[in-house]
């Protein structure tokens, strides 16, 4: 049986061919699939060329990826693989000693265990599978279970990130994780690691999605913030092996995966061209809920967000409108959680508005601070959630 001839009868195996975008949406169940193949099936799956469309339909046709992987190169064409991908095979380096391949790509450096996951694995992200172009496997470094939370939000932006950007970033990650939410996001500097410190420095749980490899090499700069995550029991996860370095087109596949993990997706900061738009486009072919934060209309930084506000995305003025975007109510957060108090001035504010509703001019006399100070306060603590505005006054939240 030809590739062709297995699109044909494609949907008798769970697959079926996306006639806009040529993607594959797999049914994983009917794909076949035995502990004794996951060996085969990582080592096919990081093979240049046999992509998560490639793959299901390669391990269908020949009944496993040892199939595939012990295939000579004609059978291979004649199934109607191209030369190169088939060449591809051929040549991958495990071919000879998979159990060796193997083992090497689950502990690429002494103080790296990985977990290699494939869709029949009960702890395989459920939200990942249910999209159109799903990853046929991860790599997994740390916690797998956090992969299948129901808590997970996207925080996501620009690596050039302003002033303003880190503050709404680092508050509304901290605001996250104060409600036992999970950030999840790339592995970049800029938005991405400021949301996920901020969310560490609360303890909360981080996933970071890496577009290469989960090696000390690969991840370079990046190596000292996916160290943390894991050692917070959190998880950095990736499509590709060890032996893969990231370049710019790994990253519109990772990009799918960050939102593919969320319920919802939040750009916080983002230029027109901001590779975080790619992030808010899977999304919404997910059909995910995409918000965004405003910004200022001098700043070409916050053009992208803006953008996509007049497009339709949730605007993103604290944390309520980041849960009540995703769905999420009372009952999924559990009881509720007291704000910890950044510094003096946010304490004092937080007791006045204990008891009663106050302008800023009330809390400015009371406090005797001055007027700047209040106004970025309150700014913050609505960011996160802990007050709120009612016409000209302000009410404490939790």
């Amino acid at each position: 049986m030809t590739i062709d001839d297995l699109k044909k009868k494609i949907k008798k195996l769970g697959l079926e061919i996306d006639g806009d975008n040529g993607r594959v949406l797999i049914e994983w169940k009917k794909v076949p699939f035995v502990e004794a193949d996951r060996p085969y099936w990582a080592g096919l799956s990081s093979i240049d060329g046999v992509g998560p469309n490639t793959l299901p339909l390669l391990v269908s046709c020949f009944g496993s990826a040892e199939k595939v992987l012990s295939a000579d190169k004609q059978l291979l064409q004649q199934a109607g693989l191209p030369e190169r991908v088939a060449g591809s095979i051929i040549g991958f380096s495990g071919r000879r000693n998979i159990s060796l391949w193997f083992d090497k790509a689950l502990r690429p450096e002494p103080d790296i265990n990985l977990s290699f996951m494939v869709p029949k694995d009960e702890e395989f992200p459920e939200r990942l599978m249910t999209m159109t172009g799903a990853p046929s496997h991860l790599w997994v470094w740390g916690d797998k279970k956090i992969l299948n939370q129901k808590r997970i939000v996207a925080v996501v932006g620009t690596r050039k990130i302003t002033p303003y950007g880190r503050r709404v970033t680092e508050d509304l990650a901290e605001a996250l994780a104060i409600r036992e939410m999970t950030v999840v996001s790339g592995l970049m500097y800029g938005v991405d690691e400021t949301a996920q410190r901020a969310a560490l420095k609360n303890r909360g749980k981080v996933i970071g999605v890496w577009a290469g490899g989960l090696t000390r090499k690969s991840f370079g700069s990046r190596s000292r913030l996916a160290y943390e995550i894991v050692s917070n029991k959190g998880a950095v996860v990736s499509e590709f092996s060890f032996d893969r370095y990231p370049f710019k087109g790994t990253f519109p596949a990772r990009n799918r995966i960050v939102s593919g993990l969320a319920a919802g997706v939040v750009i916080t900061e983002a230029a027109v061209k901001s590779g975080s738009l790619i992030t808010a486009d899977c999304a919404l072919d997910q059909g995910k809920p995409v918000g965004a934060v405003p910004g200022p209309i001098t700043s070409r930084l916050s053009e992208g967000t803006n953008e996509l506000l007049k497009n339709g995305a949730a605007p993103i003025t604290n944390v309520v409108d980041i849960l009540e975007m995703c769905g999420f109510t009372s009952k999924d957060l559990g009881a509720p959680i007291s704000y910890l108090s950044k510094n003096e001035t946010e304490k004092r504010i937080l007791e006045f508005l204990s008891d009663q509703n106050m302008t800023i001019d009330d809390l400015v006399r009371m406090s005797s601070t001055p007027i700047s100070e209040v106004s970025e306060t309150l700014t913050s603590l609505e960011l996160s959630g802990a007050v709120g505005q009612v016409g000209e006054e302000w009410r404490k939240i939790f």
